[in-house]
């Protein structure tokens, strides 16, 4: 998801940098294409299995509705390596192919993931899909990764575009998120051939335009559909090098204005942090925080991927400044559903004034947090470290790697703007102990509903019933918080929050015959053809035999 409303601030500000196309009227080469991969296999999942934005009444009567539910599944994997083969004729790389699924996420999006997942379960009642199984560790995942190894060999053999192609799969056992793994790949090229070579990304979310943006490359595209285009054949081209240039003379040409764009724009929406309240409704986010940025002209980062601590607090007290004046402008927005009525801060407000002490009192009482009224006292204080820690890692995710797989914020909501700017930043603890992934087993039994258990194996069943030890963590039901929100998927599902080493204690305890290989951390594989062998090799998957295989894959 990542920051919202980034691509049009972008394209308001920098046009002449993006290229807007119809699909089959624009192609370039670039060296490297990488490619995040998961929105193509949703979105292909919701045309074969009729779910979601591309739910028809007709359905009966499309080539799919007549298909068996193993034929669906074999045609989802097939439109899915379909529409990554058409992206390489629109951006044609001529060097490297990556090809990445999201792996065991961070704890951090493993908090969303399970908001999603559970939302998702009760919107899949009555489908004969279960979008849930795009997963790391099911077998619609572990049988697609097995076609993927026959389909790369397949297309290397027989389409001339790919032969020369050094092409990467990181499949879903390889932990990490897609998009992210693909920018640890990146940070592996030498810099010097980096930064001379041609890149391109292709996916929808708009935290890639972050992502790229953090590369430093100068000669970096970015590709993505026009997501307001019913037939879908519409695109986005952006210059990321050359946006990246023009943001940093938008921010008073500092030498870390680009790293200082990515921390700030945080504030405005990332995937593993609630919102402050005072970005819910502001349209005009990014403008503020560049503006205090440019009044404040102290760097924000040191170039290296560590926040300065000190500049990072000023800056934040600076923001803080705008907070009363923003929610006394919320309190007078007419929203569109009851549900959004933001109704702890409406009484508090009297005259078109908000009364800062009592409605704090009230939002940290819904946010189940509890202080003495008026001190910063341990709850809020503890909340208020924890978001400043999480900001620092999320930082250091996008710009230098994953800091620790298991750090993440455990509460619902961000605190107030002005509580962050009254904490004493020096006094946060910034150092992030490493730890493991989870393994894939793990990471469904933190994510999965309970009526989803079938997606493991038998022996784990038990986890996930009454009664279990982390039963309190499957609810059935739960509250959605919509308060203060402009669209449904704004709204804050009130899950319990997982413990996650009392999950994988529980998981230890499960004693089973077998090793799922779907259950193993992977490794990335690499295919290259090779057509002076002498040796051809017959190649034989579920999913079709190549007779004449030259295709070698090294992991």
């Amino acid at each position: 998801m990542g920051v919202p409303r980034l691509f049009k601030y972008i394209s308001d500000r920098h046009p002449t940098h993006i290229r807007r196309f119809e699909k089959g009227t624009y192609t370039c080469n670039v060296d490297y294409m990488y490619i995040d991969s998961n929105a193509i296999l949703h979105n292909v999942a919701q045309r074969v299995w009729n779910y979601g934005q591309h739910k028809r009444v007709l359905y009966a009567y499309t080539p799919f509705g007549k298909l068996t539910k193993e034929q669906k599944t074999i045609r989802t994997y097939e439109m899915y390596f379909e529409e990554i083969v058409e992206l390489t004729k629109i951006v044609v790389p001529t060097k490297v192919l990556y090809i990445a699924i999201d792996g065991v996420a961070p704890a951090g999006k493993i908090c969303q993931q399970r908001e999603r997942r559970f939302q998702a379960a009760s919107k899949n009642a009555g489908t004969d899909f279960n979008s849930n199984v795009i997963s790391p560790g099911t077998v619609f995942e572990s049988n697609l990764t097995n076609y993927m190894y026959y389909a790369i060999r397949k297309e290397m053999s027989t389409n001339p575009a790919w032969k020369d192609l050094e092409v990467i799969f990181s499949p879903p056992t390889v932990p990490g998120e897609g998009e992210h793994k693909i920018l640890d790949y990146i940070r592996s090229i030498d810099k010097p051939i980096r930064n001379r070579s041609t890149h391109c990304m292709y996916g929808p979310d708009g935290d890639l335009i972050m992502l790229t943006l953090a590369t430093h490359c100068p000669h970096f595209l970015l590709l993505k559909e026009d997501a307001f285009d019913p037939q879908c054949v519409m695109y986005y081209i952006l210059n990321m090098g050359r946006i990246g240039r023009d943001l940093t003379r938008d921010m008073n040409g500092s030498a870390t204005a680009i790293d200082d764009f990515i921390l700030i724009g945080f504030f405005v929406g990332n995937d593993f942090l609630p919102k402050v309240q005072m970005f819910h409704m502001l349209e005009n986010g990014l403008d503020t925080m560049i503006g205090v940025y440019n009044s404040l002209g102290l760097p924000l980062s040191n170039g290296s991927g560590e926040v300065i601590m000190d500049n990072f607090h000023r800056f934040v007290i600076r923001v803080a400044s705008f907070e009363i004046a923003e929610l006394e402008r919320q309190a007078t927005v007419n929203v569109r559903d009851t549900r959004f009525v933001n109704r702890t801060l409406l009484r508090h407000m009297t005259h078109g004034r908000v009364n800062l002490k009592t409605y704090a009192d009230a939002y940290y009482d819904k946010a189940r947090v509890t202080d003495p009224a008026g001190v910063l006292h341990s709850g809020v204080k503890e909340m208020c470290h924890s978001y400043v820690r999480m900001m620092v890692w999320v930082f250091m995710y996008y710009t230098k790697g994953c800091p620790s797989f298991m750090d993440y914020y455990p509460y619902y909501y961000a605190p107030l703007m002005t509580d962050l700017a009254r904490t004493t930043f020096s006094h946060v603890n910034i150092s992030f102990d490493h730890a493991d992934p989870l393994t894939p087993f793990q990471q469904l039994l933190c994510v999965l509903p309970a009526n989803d258990r079938s997606l493991l194996p038998s022996p784990y069943h038990k986890l996930m019933i009454r009664s279990s030890p982390i039963f309190e963590f499957y609810p059935s039901t739960f509250d959605i918080d919509y308060e203060g929100k402009l669209q449904e998927y704004q709204g804050v599902a009130l899950l319990p929050f997982i413990d996650i080493p009392k999950v994988v204690e529980c998981y230890n305890s499960v004693k089973t015959v077998y090793t799922y290989k779907r259950n193993t951390l992977g490794r990335v594989r690499t295919f290259k053809r090779d057509d002076r062998t002498t040796e051809c090799r017959r190649y034989t998957s579920a999913y079709g035999t190549i007779h004449d295989c030259r295709i070698h894959a090294r992991s």
